[in-house]
């Protein structure tokens, strides 16, 4: 069975401005377990106070997609974020909660169709364009 990402045009953040007192929840509770890579469906549904089975019907009856798929889904847009800042594309993943690299990359260019390294080159590219010019250096 092959998983679903949810596209650019379905990011997380347009499934979430729905703002549902339950998918404010399970924004909290992705929040402050995102960086785990154990977090599961089961700790995700304790946390909710649901059950598993329970947590899975409402969340694909009010979004259409699974838990695992937001939970990835949530950890990618906070990679963005990350790679702004990190040099390393597997610090990133781990900062994350991938525990695979190789997966983290995959599932990386399946959401956003570029890689990690991709968006980091571009992301400095453009700061480079914007950075001050030192103050020992002469203007041409």
């Amino acid at each position: 069975m092959k998983t679903r990402l949810i596209t650019r045009s379905e990011s997380l953040l347009c499934v979430l401005s729905h703002r549902s007192p339950f998918l404010i929840g399970l924004s909290d509770v992705f929040e402050r377990n995102f960086q785990n890579p154990d977090f599961d469906l089961d700790q995700m549904a304790t946390a909710m106070g649901v059950s598993e089975r329970q947590l899975q019907r409402k969340l694909k009856a009010l979004t259409g997609y699974t838990p695992a798929q937001h939970l990835r889904a949530y950890r990618l847009h906070r990679s963005i974020k990350v790679l702004r800042h990190e040099d390393s594309i597997g610090v990133t993943a781990r900062a994350v909660g991938f525990s695979s690299h190789a997966y983290f990359t995959s599932c990386f260019k399946a959401q956003f169709g570029t890689t990690p390294k991709q968006v980091q080159k571009r992301w400095s590219k453009s700061m480079s364009r914007t950075a001050p010019v030192e103050a020992n250096q002469q203007e041409p």
